[in-house]
């Protein structure tokens, strides 16, 4: 199309596209023509084309990949080296200390463990050291932080253990109930950098004795009945105690003593219940659950009262000799073990063929379930007569629907082995 020029004339231009694979024999000629009315003939200009193959690289393809493949790894090789040198010679970042850890139980006059773990860093890069800090009227050293604290250096009991990644400091402590919440601390020095960690060690103990005991011993009818439970030698005084009957009803009138504490800071507590034995009481269970600090999960003991109006019959076991092979003109004791009775009284007595001979029968001694045990002994000095002589051991008690024997029999060599059995 005609283009309007500003002077009043037109203009036109005119092209042309030709694809290589037109050309024949590597030339062509090309005419344009104009025709105008002003023209009195056609208007030409020609122009010759030649065709040539393109040139080929210096290079070919597959070497310039290689050679943009090397210089690509050199240039991220440089770049992550110089990233690492720089951290390591001028971002040199604290190590990760861990707080420091141990167990969730620490009992008195047992040994554990106080760990502290260090990341980051090489173990030659690392000193640790760990301080105890503990009250005391005569200070000599103070701590900085708090003037009524003794810092003792305690550095030379501890280990560094590492697996080349992780190094764990292990200090291992043994406190008693007057070290209770002594305070320790772990300084970890690392390129220069102090690192404190602090943690305060609590101490417990797990009560020895819990029992639950009966006045009067066996339960009567219409009769009031005292039931007393006793948690005695625990650390710290904090305790709870609560009272339950396995029929679901209410336990009332509970009564605690206590805490009381000893001369070695240990606490003692008391609790009762009083209840007038009524027929449906016979085989109830009273339990004393006991919640203490000391005690592993689910944290809480259970103390079991079974209400017995008949009594319970002694566990007789059988006769042992010590030494297990008696020898002749040598003493030996012959001892039987009466367990879980009640009431306490009970009789034992011994026969040798048929014939009482003295014994020595301890006390009964009550135990956790608040059941009786004893023991009984016999000591002789065997003799040639004396070989397959048969000692008998009787055990009366009020629970028994007859007597109870164990018979023991003397072997006729210390060769052989001990020969006994229950009648």
């Amino acid at each position: 199309m005609a283009i309007h020029n500003p002077d009043g004339t037109y203009s036109i231009r005119s092209g042309l596209t030709l694809h290589s694979s037109a050309v024949k024999d590597a030339e062509v000629h090309i005419i344009c023509q104009v025709e105008h009315q002003t023209y009195s003939r056609p208007y030409n200009r020609s122009v010759k084309l030649t065709v040539q193959a393109p040139s080929q690289p210096v290079y070919s393809a597959v070497t310039l990949i290689a050679v943009t493949s090397v210089t690509s790894l050199l240039l991220v090789t440089a770049v992550i080296g110089g990233v690492l040198i720089f951290y390591r010679y001028f971002c040199k970042a604290p190590p990760s200390v861990s707080e420091i850890s141990q167990p969730s139980i620490t009992y008195a006059q047992v040994q554990t463990e106080l760990k502290c773990t260090i990341r980051g860093a090489r173990q030659q890069e690392l000193k640790v050291k760990w301080s105890k800090l503990r009250s005391s009227a005569n200070l000599v050293v103070q701590s900085e932080s708090d003037p009524l604290l003794v810092r003792e250096d305690v550095s030379d009991q501890a280990c560094l253990q590492s697996d080349g990644t992780h190094h764990t400091s292990v200090l291992p402590v043994c406190l008693t109930v007057n070290e209770d919440l002594t305070k320790y601390q772990c300084v970890v020095l690392c390129r220069g950098k102090i690192i404190n960690r602090n943690t305060t060690v609590q101490v417990k103990v797990e009560p020895s004795f819990l029992q639950i005991s009966s006045i009067p011993q066996i339960p009567k009818v219409e009769r009031l009945l005292v039931l007393c439970c006793r948690v005695e030698n625990f650390y710290p005084q904090d305790i709870d105690l609560e009272w339950s009957r396995n029929d679901g009803e209410q336990v009332c009138t509970v009564t605690h003593f206590g805490p009381f504490s000893d001369h070695n800071r240990l606490f003692s507590v008391w609790s009762k219940i009083e209840l007038v034995m009524a027929r449906e009481d016979e085989s109830a269970v009273y339990t004393c659950r006991v919640y203490h600090s000391s005690f592993p999960a689910p944290g809480y003991k259970d103390i079991l009262y079974h209400i017995n109006t008949q009594g319970t019959p002694p566990n007789v076991m059988f006769i042992d000799c010590e030494p297990l092979y008696p020898l002749l003109n040598e003493e030996c004791t012959l001892h039987l073990c009466v367990k879980d009775f009640c009431p306490e009284d009970v009789s034992v007595t011994w026969t040798k063929d048929g014939e009482t001979v003295s014994c020595f029968n301890t006390p009964p001694s009550l135990n956790i379930n608040g059941l009786y045990s004893m023991f009984s002994f016999l000591k002789l000095t065997p003799n040639k007569d004396d070989q397959g002589s048969k000692f008998r051991c009787q055990v009366v008690h009020s629970a028994q629907k007859e007597p109870e024997e164990r018979l023991f029999t003397l072997p006729a060599s210390h060769n052989l082995h001990l020969i006994f059995d229950g009648c």
